[in-house]
């Protein structure tokens, strides 16, 4: 059902999927009927392993998130539809049909482009046009090399194609807010009469305020905004940086007040690295007390950074853990999804191994790459993680 359109115009079994494992054969929308890509040799091989009970390669992220016992955001949403009458009439033509489908997908998901306002120290220049800018950040720690020309951005034909059989459209970015072709991709939907019946999501890093934007979101089926916050103030503006705390909350004002938007529903999506675990009670507890009812009744989602290893919550020494554990079982939870979702996370940091096997390997990377992002953006991790020892130097 689902078709994943990444930058370099390639296309993947979804967002999370490994690219080491996958390239459906590296066929380039632009120059090859969808056909071709939707029916590639790979598609058809990965639809009959399904079929058959057996776990792709491409899929071990949320397999070995599983395995710590909490089932990966992305393959929660694809399990929702599970019982869809369409989705059993797909699984019965494939198994008939040696894995080919005669049904275009009808769930896609499009990084429309890298253009970005923020430099996320998460991110990558792969994603973002500001981190491009700031390449040799990442090249001294991971080898990310500057000179290596970044993935050009996907052209909005790439995607265009599949409109007419589109249910459910992720945009990603980048920013989509302020993407252009995110934006015409909206606005040809709804000249063309699709809005109607179609449902969008976006993650959005909810700095940027467009008057277009909300007007074209308005106009679909429903809309689902994902705001990637992942602390509270200080530790958001320092992790996504160079983002304005007071911004974000003057953005909630104004959607709170938007008439327009009845069919929006806004998550706050925290992808929670070795800087922000220990300052997620912050967060909910901003949530929890704010005088401002949008923000008092959003939900919040935790995601495991994965990449760069250095920044991945599993890292965090097992004292650290233990804190983390009892801090985050002593909050109070919007409802019962909210509650299973961090319960879930809670036991899947609890049972994780550390990504390095050399802590010291390890923590001198993770040092190294916060200091570097210390001088090149004038901020101080010394009193923004003040918390965080280990974090800092000469405090072995």
């Amino acid at each position: 059902m689902h078709l994943y359109i990444r930058h370099k115009e390639f296309a993947t079994i979804c967002c999370v999927a490994d690219n080491d494992f996958v390239d459906i054969s590296k066929l380039d929308i632009d120059d090859h009927h969808m056909e071709e890509v939707w029916n590639s040799p790979y598609m058809k091989n990965l639809r009959l392993q399904l079929i058959n009970n057996e776990a792709p390669d491409a899929c071990h992220v949320c397999a070995s998130q599983e395995k710590l016992g909490n089932i990966h955001v992305v393959k929660a949403g694809f399990n929702s539809n599970i019982k869809d009458r369409d989705l059993l009439l797909r699984v019965r033509e494939a198994k008939n049909n040696n894995g080919e489908l005669n049904k275009f997908p009808k769930n896609i998901g499009w990084d429309a482009s890298k253009t970005c306002n923020l430099n996320c120290v998460i991110c990558s220049p792969y994603n973002s046009t500001m981190w491009q800018r700031n390449a040799d950040i990442r090249y001294e720690i991971d080898g990310y090399n500057k000179k290596n020309a970044p993935p050009k951005d996907t052209n909005i034909e790439s995607i265009r194609k599949f409109v007419p059989y589109i249910k459910d459209l992720y945009i990603a970015g980048g920013e989509p807010t302020i993407s252009v072709d995110s934006l015409k991709l909206l606005q040809y939907c709804i000249d063309y009469d699709y809005a109607k019946n179609m449902s969008v999501s976006f993650n959005t890093n909810f700095t940027c305020y467009n008057p277009k934007f909300v007007e074209l979101i308005s106009q679909f089926k429903s809309c689902h905004l994902n705001l990637s916050l992942d602390g509270h103030g200080a530790i958001n503006e320092w992790v996504r940086v160079p983002s304005k705390w007071a911004v974000i909350e003057d953005n909630f004002n104004k959607w709170k007040n938007e008439p327009k938007l009845s069919n929006v529903q806004l998550i706050i999506t925290a992808a929670v690295s070795i800087y922000s675990i220990m300052y997620l009670p912050r967060l909910f507890n901003w949530r929890n007390n704010s005088d401002n009812t949008l923000v008092n009744s959003t939900c919040i989602t935790l995601n495991t950074v994965y990449g760069p290893g250095f920044l991945n919550p599993y890292n965090l020494p097992k004292d650290l853990k233990d804190e983390f554990n009892k801090n985050m079982l002593e909050l109070k939870f919007l409802n019962l999804f909210e509650t299973r979702k961090t319960l879930s996370y809670i036991k899947e940091i609890n049972n994780s191994s550390p990504v390095y096997k050399d802590y010291y390997l390890w923590l001198a990377k993770l040092r190294r790459y916060t200091k570097n992002i210390d001088e090149r953006f004038n901020l101080d991790s010394k009193k923004t993680f003040s918390e965080l020892i280990f974090l800092h130097e000469n405090n072995d």
